[in-house]
């Protein structure tokens, strides 16, 4: 108790750090300034306080003061010792968890470089096995004139009277090949199909088949042209009619003399208005893709085209048109080739053309296109989507890009992102 007394007592003396400060620097026993509070002030305050012969009263309240700067100074020591020791704890676990961190980002980077190199292999695999099933394709529609020929002159030889009982059979299409029979019949199915644009059908709502309530018009409407005084051919009808997505329509004739019939100007006018105002009979094209031809190839010359037709015996004018894919605008700086689009009117003038064509002393690859099959008659700008010709568009910003299929602004018609190009790339195939 007594010693809490005189606790007491001199906490009442002296109450804290700064009154001890103050009372020390009166008999300057410490220095002024930052150093007041230190080891140094400390220690040259007890030596100074020893020599100065202090008196009673003097020395009890010296000793206390400098009791408030020692226990300053101990709890100063304590916490920069803890503040040192939690930052050199906190900077371990900081370094611990980044390196973790960072081996983990390692592993992960890792892996998807590996998925990426087996996603390359994978596409590079995808894109040889698609360019080998289109050579096929182009190899069976340039046999098929052959063999047909063949096939016919085979069919049509007669036995001589008197020859031996044990002569060769005659031969037939089903000897054939199966890929000759399915070229050939292939390329009979592409003839006698004919495109109906804009056709205005009155489809019932209850129709279960929407297809064969449009043949039975179809048919109704061909009969009308013949009690017009418009016949068909011989034989001739339609076998089957396929409704579009978008309302265009395919016709399958019966025979190919009954497609090119439906072509003729006055039965194709006749015919239109009998299906409605907007109908359009569209006749079949064929489109060639002729790969890096030289830039210097200009073919809006068409003298230059019916050069190319002459040299690679092709027939004049079965080059209806010739564009290049890519706007020029979009070309790269010293680009020396481009993918240049060849519409033909007819199957074996197209079937010669994939042989390969010859430009001056190039040889070119030609390719069927069989991802965008064109639709559009008219001249519309697949950059912009405005009534004129691609090749002929002014614009350049790509904001100002607005597709024909979709009439979405953002981007072309011939941009492969475009969602309508790449979900109908088929509906003008066969069946």
């Amino acid at each position: 108790m007594a010693l809490r007394a005189r606790k007491n007592k001199a906490e009442k003396d002296i109450p804290d750090l700064d009154a001890a400060v103050a009372f020390l620097r009166q008999f300057t026993l410490i220095p002024e300034g930052v150093n007041a509070v230190s080891d140094a002030g400390l220690v040259s305050g007890l030596l100074h306080f020893a020599h100065s012969a202090p008196t009673h009263e003097l020395a009890r309240k010296g000793l206390i003061a400098f009791a408030y700067i020692a226990r300053e100074l101990l709890e100063s020591k304590r916490f920069g010792a803890v503040a040192t020791a939690v930052a050199e704890r906190a900077e371990e676990q900081l370094t611990l968890r980044l390196d973790e961190h960072t081996s983990r980002l390692e592993s992960r980077v890792e892996e998807i470089m590996t998925e990426i190199e087996g996603a390359k292999k994978e596409l590079a695999v995808c894109g040889q096995r698609l360019k080998e099933a289109c050579d096929w394709v182009g190899q069976a529609e340039v046999a098929l004139t052959v063999a047909r020929k063949d096939l016919e002159t085979a069919t049509a030889a007669v036995p001589v009277a008197g020859a031996p009982p044990n002569s060769p059979p005659k031969l037939t299409f089903d000897m054939a090949p199966a890929r000759t029979r399915r070229a050939i019949t292939l390329a009979e199915h592409l003839q006698r199909q004919v495109l109906i644009r804009g056709a205005t059908l009155a489809i019932p709502s209850g129709e279960q088949d929407p297809n064969a309530a449009a043949l039975r018009q179809v048919v109704a409407a061909i009969e009308g042209l013949a009690e017009g005084g418009l016949t068909p051919p011989a034989g001739g009808g339609i076998e089957a009619a396929r409704v579009l997505q978008h309302g265009d329509m395919v016709l399958t004739a019966s025979t190919a003399e009954m497609a090119r019939w439906m072509l003729r100007p006055a039965v194709a006018t006749a015919f239109s208005r009998k299906l409605g105002l907007r109908a359009q009979i569209i006749e079949r094209s064929y489109r060639l893709v002729a790969e890096r031809v030289p830039v210097s190839f200009d073919p809006a010359d068409q003298a230059a085209i019916r050069d190319v037709e002459q040299r690679n015996g092709l027939q004049a004018g079965s080059i209806t048109r010739a564009s290049w894919i890519k706007p020029l605008s979009r070309r790269r700086p010293g680009q020396l080739t481009a993918h240049l689009m060849l519409t033909m009117a007819d199957v074996n003038q197209a079937n010669i053309a994939l042989r390969g064509l010859r430009l001056g002393e190039r040889q070119i690859v030609v390719r069927r296109d069989v991802e965008e099959p064109k639709r559009a008659e008219a001249d519309v700008c697949g950059t912009c989507a405005g009534p004129h010709a691609t090749s002929q568009c002014s614009v350049t910003d790509p904001l100002r890009f607005r597709c024909a299929n979709c009439a979405e602004d953002g981007h072309a018609a011939w941009d492969h992102s475009c969602p309508t190009l790449r979900s109908k790339p088929g509906d003008l195939g066969p069946g």
